[in-house]
């Protein structure tokens, strides 16, 4: 193979690794199949409810910090398979808690909630946290959470 050739061929060989490296970091990150649950941090600070400058999920969890109330808050997408299945069954658990622990769900591509979705910095969808009566996150587990663990934690959680 002559020289030119091999440059020719170099060159093609790295704009089809460009290609395919910009459509890879084009696709939307989704959870591992291994979920992840950590240890407790501080959640972002949320202002009052009543700022017109929260955004809807912020005003949300606001609102529970000022009643008392634990929060899930459930970061996803429409679009990836473990996050439809993990909005299935927050919907399918919800009535369960009622009054008691609020619900937050936040799609990681709305506008409105980038701030919140940097400040919680998700890597990987979805991404549940689970908030104390303060507004303190006290778990975040990666991945579809199984059902009786979650009905657990929120149990306990509202409890406490």
């Amino acid at each position: 193979m002559q020289t030119g050739s091999k440059i020719a061929l170099v060159v093609v060989l790295v704009a089809v690794m460009a290609v395919l490296g910009l459509k890879a970091s084009r696709q939307e990150p989704a959870a591992s199949d291994q979920p992840t649950v950590s240890a407790p941090t501080p959640a972002p600070d949320t202002a009052a409810k009543s700022d017109p400058a929260l955004s809807p999920a912020r005003r949300a969890l606001a609102e529970a910090k000022q009643q008392g109330r634990p929060a899930l808050l459930c970061i996803h997408s429409k679009t990836c398979i473990p996050c439809r299945e993990m909005e299935a069954l927050l919907a399918e658990i919800e009535p369960e808690f009622q009054g008691r622990v609020a619900f937050v769900k936040v799609l990681v591509d709305d506008p409105q909630e980038r701030s919140l979705v940097e400040a919680y910095r998700i890597e990987l969808i979805p991404t549940t946290f689970l908030l104390d009566r303060r507004g303190k996150t006290v778990q975040k587990h990666i991945g579809v959470w199984p059902k009786e663990e979650l009905v657990a934690e929120l149990k306990r959680l509202a409890e406490s």
